[in-house]
């Protein structure tokens, strides 16, 4: 309720002054407030098509969340899991101290800190999607 709420009122969401994330577009915002628990409703009148399509995805998934994001929550990734049931999933919750940080958060794994650490996992990962998880790391 806050995020759209200050949205309305500042026509984006300002999140680097608040110290949540970015600045948010207010189409952003209004996605995710819209969305709840049913992320197909973000995607526009194309949604139910799209979900049954993604329903048949059969690729490999390296799924990465940070242990300390509080928006990516292992119950969110399990919904998200659920979108696409037949792709092959290997999940990493990746803890900061494996990375060697204090904390990682929700967008920090683009970040250029993690070039040296967490970029040649994800790489490796894309190159033998195949191999066990435990050999990535």
């Amino acid at each position: 309720m806050f995020m759209p709420a200050v949205t309305s009122v500042r026509r984006y969401f300002p999140g680097r002054r608040l110290g949540w994330l970015e600045d948010l577009p207010s189409g952003v915002v209004r996605d995710w407030a819209g969305a709840r628990s049913d992320y197909s409703r973000t995607i526009g009148e194309c949604g139910p098509s799209i979900m049954q399509r993604m329903a048949t995805l059969t690729f490999p998934i390296l799924a990465v969340n940070p242990a300390d994001d509080p928006y990516a929550t292992p119950a969110v990734a399990r919904r998200t899991f659920s979108y696409v049931p037949h792709a092959r999933i290997r999940e990493w919750r990746v803890k900061p101290e494996e990375l060697e940080v204090d904390e990682i958060g929700h967008f920090a794994l683009f970040d250029e800190r993690f070039a040296g650490t967490f970029w040649p996992v994800v790489e490796r990962w894309l190159r033998e999607p195949n191999r066990p998880t435990r050999e990535f790391r």
